[in-house]
């Protein structure tokens, strides 16, 4: 929506976004499109996602989700811990407990179809660093890793909302 100013806003959790900007993003979504996938690709496009929203987008954010603000850095940390190196968990035919970390989980179920749409590469970017972090001992970036855990949640639910946006225009 236009204030008048040139400046257009969305959603009251969305920063505002200047006119070109939001030209460059509308063509930036024009790109990303799933115009290439037939309706049955697209349908398996928006299960897929939706395993995907459940099996990463939800258990990446699990226990950190209980953890309130203000809690000791050691609660917040053995939340992130147990959300980013066990993100899935179960236990094989052999009784042995297997878990996936977040990333392991995001380069498993990561469609091929996304290709290269702006959520994806914003998620890849998030996975790399996440994997780089150092969960063994305090540190002052705690309070970032919780943060980039729910960017990968929202990203996951915006890129399923759009694909999903895109099969009902059909």
């Amino acid at each position: 929506m236009d204030d008048g100013g040139g400046t257009l806003s969305g959603p009251s959790n969305q920063a505002h976004i200047d006119a070109p900007q939001a030209v460059a993003f509308q063509k930036e979504q024009e790109i990303m499109s799933f115009e290439h996938l037939d309706d049955s690709q697209l349908s398996m496009l928006v299960e897929d996602l939706e395993d995907l929203v459940h099996d990463l987008g939800k258990y990446i954010v699990f226990e950190t989700r209980m953890v309130a603000e203000g809690a000791s850095d050691a609660v917040l940390m053995s939340a992130l811990r147990t959300d980013l190196y066990e993100t899935r968990k179960h236990t094989d035919a052999n009784g042995v407990v297997v878990t996936e970390a977040a990333w392991s989980v995001w380069e498993r179920l990561r469609p091929s179809a996304l290709g290269d749409a702006d959520e994806v590469v914003q998620i890849d970017s998030l996975m790399s660093e996440l994997q780089g972090v150092d969960l063994k001992e305090m540190s002052p970036m705690l309070n970032k890793v919780r943060t980039q855990t729910y960017e990968v949640r929202t990203l996951l639910k915006a890129l399923l909302g759009r694909v999903r946006k895109e099969e009902e225009e059909r």
